[in-house]
């Protein structure tokens, strides 16, 4: 009797994990580009679930921030106050800021559909 119950649990767990593992293999051929687009997502992840109407823009590391797509208000606040530039051209998905005498380029990318990643250089500017 109890050979044949651990036989049934051994098929139902030999089951389920066959069940997930089919499952998480479907998912991965079907997003996987999406969830690996720059490589590991955790830190991408993060910053999504701290955007909010308060929170428009998130730093992921060093010059990468995420906010929703087509929010650029955030990078135009940051280039002000960072770089003293305004933008001043898009020219595909980069965008052209100015302080008079040096030009920036930020470059941005779509990220799961719904948010944007922007690269903001992080430079210094030399001023006479």
């Amino acid at each position: 009797m109890d050979n044949t119950k651990t036989k049934r649990k051994r098929i139902v767990l030999a089951s389920i994990a066959t069940i997930i593992i089919l499952l998480m293999t479907f998912i991965f051929k079907l997003y996987g580009p999406a969830i690996f687009q720059r490589g590991y997502p955790m830190p991408y992840v993060k910053a999504m679930v701290k955007i909010s109407e308060e929170n428009p823009i998130v730093k992921v590391s060093e010059g990468i921030y995420l906010t929703k797509v087509g929010n650029i208000a955030p990078v135009k606040a940051i280039m002000l106050e960072k770089y003293d530039s305004e933008l001043i051209e898009q020219a595909g998905s980069g965008y052209i800021f100015t302080n008079g005498t040096t030009n920036l380029t930020v470059s941005s990318e779509i990220y799961w559909r719904k948010y944007s990643v922007w690269d903001i250089p992080d430079i210094t500017i030399q001023t006479k």
